[in-house]
């Protein structure tokens, strides 16, 4: 393919590498999205994931059922929707259009890749029957679009809620003329408006709005939370009434507006314990499975009135959590340990998904212990509960985080690890401690085609096990490491292993970059013990020119200027990189496609970083 300047001009959009790795065997839906097939991206459509992947073609507005969020790119203008960009559910040999479109968007998360929302209400698509799977195609200018994105029929009602014009006493489910006034209003354990007892059931919706720009800052959820599971649960869709995901949606807007509400949920300051929050551990494991929350904007209280407040709590198994497209802030003054270990998203689950997401301005105290993405392992029988494995995180800009990591993975218990996870293609940007830290217990993890910078410590730490098990498998490639140890005295490196030998971890085909940091020439690329850590056709540049070698342990590295177009914003690699085409080590994983789905490779070999061009 032509060689473009695809993270400037944003024209390619988003990057979605099957992985085969035995390591990676999610049990999600999102896995058939993992293997978006090899396809060119010469200006056709390319569909990455969906906001929910099961609900019904009658109920809600108008009786048409499910309003459904597809994310890609090259689905044409907000003038062609409807008209030359039409959507499809079906299979290859019938296939139904949508009932009607509403809009077509910019999407949240990474800013390089120009990733689309498109939204539609799916109305009867053929009479499909509940429990039937349905794929999904995006027809653009004549051009159809992958199709392994698939869409369960299933049974469920619509509750729309209203924080101006709603009113629980006369609030009727299916009717978007009699909304709710509250999300979830609780005394004590005791639930009134759509969350009393009798209502909300699996496969059901909750359609917030966001009348008059009103923020919503007044409800007094399940323990001072905004929304809590307690006894609720979502199961997997089987198509039988009763099963399904619980759904959090904001309102798209009206037919062909392209103004999907801006929901904005403002906790309140001092008396808010939190967000929407997993189940507390009494019922961990029975409760708060199967929740989707899709395009809500929520910021945290700056003072709280819990020491786990954060804007979205996992808290202890949220087992298959979807968070799509959703924005989170913390900017917490709260001081003291306590008030720590928080971050924009936190807690575990098993299977969970979240996409498209811009988590940004986390504050804390000198402990460094909020942080942007934080997902741990505590407590829970059977062990199974209380730890995050084969999550996938994917397509995320996590933006100042002032006193933490902008993601971080760290178990508190010893026999909680974490497997099966993928990471790729965030854009992690500005943080007060480490980028990424794979931290305690952290045994199996893909990261790849992420970009993180701007961090006051290492851009990637290790500290997993004192004894790593021969399972682990962590595999760090094409990615970008830049100007990191902004401020790192008492710290060595770019990248460093802080705790023992390690087994299985695999460095390669990264670009490291030193711009502002304070590495010490001695160490400069990586610290600690590099046993079982093979270090493999890195490229590292040190502006400053301070340091002018490789690390001594990568004997296929190279030392170079890798020639960003603008070093800090625009990371595409100009003529004559030594980037290109220049990834000639074996690899880990296949990473089919770079950061802005630009196919791979896109000349006689891969290119090192995560832009291939």
């Amino acid at each position: 393919m032509k060689r473009k300047d695809f993270l400037k001009t944003g024209v390619i959009g988003l990057s979605m590498a099957p992985l085969l790795d035995a390591c990676t065997k999610l049990a999600t839906p999102e896995a058939a999205a993992k293997r978006v097939a090899a396809f060119s991206a010469g200006g056709a459509p390319l569909l990455f994931a969906t906001d929910i992947v099961a609900g019904p073609t009658t109920g809600g507005e108008n009786n048409k059922g499910a309003y459904v969020s597809l994310f890609g790119i090259n689905l044409g203008q907000q003038a062609d929707l409807g008209a030359t960009t039409r959507v499809y559910f079906g299979s290859a040999d019938t296939w139904h259009e949508v009932d009607n479109y509403r809009a077509l968007v910019p999407a949240r998360g990474n800013p390089y890749l120009a990733a689309q929302e498109l939204i539609v209400q799916v109305g009867s698509l053929g009479g499909a029957t509940d429990g039937t799977t349905l794929y999904i195609k995006v027809t653009a200018n004549g051009i159809d679009s992958n199709t392994d994105l698939t869409f369960m029929v299933n049974p469920g009602n619509f509750y729309f809620a209203d924080n101006v014009a709603g009113n629980d006493a006369t609030g009727v489910k299916n009717d978007i003329a009699h909304p709710y006034r509250y999300v979830q209003k609780a005394s004590g354990s005791s639930f009134t408006g759509i969350w009393a007892g009798g209502n909300l059931k699996g496969g059901d919706f909750i359609i917030m709005r966001a009348n008059a720009g009103t923020p919503w800052s007044d409800q007094a959820g399940y323990s001072t939370r905004f929304l809590r599971f307690r006894s609720h649960t979502g199961t997997a869709p089987t198509g039988v009434a009763g099963t399904g995901y619980i759904t959090v949606q904001r309102y798209p807007g009206p037919a062909l507006a392209h103004a999907p509400e801006d929901v904005y949920v403002k906790l309140p300051t001092t008396t808010s314990r939190g967000g929407f929050m997993g189940a507390e551990s009494g019922y961990a494991g029975t409760a708060g499975k199967y929740f989707v929350l899709s395009g809500i904007r929520v910021e945290g209280a700056p003072v709280s009135a819990s020491t786990d407040a954060s804007p979205i709590n996992l808290q202890s198994s949220a087992n298959y959590w979807r968070i799509i497209n959703c924005d989170s802030s913390f900017p917490s003054t709260d001081s003291g340990a306590a008030h720590q270990k928080n971050g924009a998203i936190a807690g575990n689950g098993i299977g969970m998904t979240i996409l498209f997401c811009y988590l940004h301005d986390v504050y804390g105290d000198g402990n460094m212990e909020n942080h942007g993405l934080y997902l741990d392992g505590t407590g829970g029988t059977p062990d199974y509960l209380g730890t995050a494995k084969d999550c996938l995180i994917a397509y995320n800009h996590i933006k100042n985080v002032t006193h933490g990591s902008l993601m971080q993975f760290y178990r508190s218990t010893t026999s909680k690890t974490f497997t099966g996870m993928e990471v790729h293609s965030n854009v992690m940007d500005g943080g007060g401690k480490y980028g990424m830290n794979f931290a305690e217990g952290t045994e199996s993890v893909n990261f790849y085609n992420n970009i993180v910078m701007n961090v006051q410590k290492y851009g990637l730490r290790l500290n997993t096990f004192g004894t790593p098990p021969e399972s682990s498998a962590i595999y760090v490639v094409h990615n970008i490491f830049y100007n990191c140890m902004i401020n790192g005295e008492g710290y060595k490196s770019v990248i460093a292993n802080e705790w023992n030998a390690m087994v299985n971890v695999q460095i390669k085909h990264n670009i490291l970059a030193i711009k502002d940091g304070r590495v010490l020439t001695a160490t400069r690329w990586f610290y600690g013990t590099a046993t079982g850590i093979t270090i493999d056709r890195n490229l590292y540049y040190d502006y400053w020119k301070k340091v002018t070698t490789k690390y001594s342990g990568d004997a296929t590295g190279i030392y170079s200027d890798p020639l960003f177009t603008t070093p800090g914003s625009d990371f595409t690699l100009g003529a004559g990189s030594p980037a290109i085409d220049a990834a000639n080590a074996s690899m880990p994983i296949i990473v089919s496609r770079d950061i802005v789905a630009a196919l791979r490779p896109g000349g006689t070999a891969n290119d090192i970083g995560p832009v291939e061009v």
